[in-house]
């Protein structure tokens, strides 16, 4: 403010005071004198593969390389995230892929995402379609050790894949 109090700090906050005691060193976040954020952990997952992998299969299956495991070590609300350069291919009419983040194998459903294709008649190069699929959600997590995964399933008659591809979490607790 203008009589030079700190209002709000951001990045390394140790030694600031919460509630009579200073925060710990190595205490990363945001800070404000009546409450602070704390980035505990940030642990991502990045795949830089122009290639990509690519799948056929109808029900969804694990996307190679992309997936990370993370420990609590108290409650935190997680940022879990996805994203990837996706692309569809069919020599029919239609392509599409779904994609999907999973937490300890349970699919996580306001992740799911498509991207897909509708033209009139393939040529006998097929049709395909190319873009970014990405997805962020929030959880508040128990202590305890998680796994994130990337998933991919096609529409019958297409193949679907991911390129490039980053998945991750950031922790935040109080």
């Amino acid at each position: 403010d203008g009589a030079g109090a700190v209002r709000v700090a951001v990045g390394d906050i140790s030694g600031r005071m919460w509630r009579g005691q200073p925060l710990p060193p190595g205490t990363y976040g945001l800070w404000a004198p009546d409450g602070f954020i704390a980035v505990s952990m940030h642990k991502v997952t990045e795949v830089a593969d122009d290639t990509g992998t690519s799948t056929t299969s109808t029900t969804y299956v694990d996307i190679p390389d992309f997936s990370l495991t993370f420990s609590l070590d108290k409650e935190a609300e997680c940022l879990l995230y996805m994203s990837l350069h996706a692309s569809v291919y069919s020599t029919s009419s239609t392509a599409t892929g779904s994609y999907q983040m999973v937490l300890d194998g349970i699919p996580i459903p306001e992740t799911h995402r498509q991207i897909g294709i509708a033209a009139g008649v393939a040529e006998l190069t097929g049709n395909w379609w190319m873009g970014s699929v990405t997805a962020l959600t929030r959880r508040v997590l128990s202590p305890g050790q998680y796994t994130l995964k990337g998933q991919f399933a096609a529409f019958p008659g297409s193949t679907i894949s991911a390129a490039g591809r980053t998945i991750g979490v950031l922790a935040l607790t109080r």
